[in-house]
């Protein structure tokens, strides 16, 4: 039996379109839905937004000069 005490690590791979992200709250025993997800797409769209939008400021402030 799984202890919430003791970390724990599950992780769910596949090729794109698998079906990852639609099913991991079924994929995940009951007692850890509750628990926050780390979803790499998410986290790369963030990021990839956020230097985007660094890499545009820079751009126009190099336009102003």
């Amino acid at each position: 039996m799984l202890s919430l005490n003791k970390p724990q690590l599950f992780v769910i791979t596949g090729s794109n379109g698998a079906g990852k992200s639609t099913l991991k709250q079924a994929l995940l025993p009951d007692k850890f839905a509750q628990l926050e997800i780390f979803d790499g797409d998410i986290f790369f769209s963030a990021k990839q937004t956020e230097f985007y939008k660094q890499y545009e400021s820079k751009q126009r402030g190099k336009k102003a000069r």
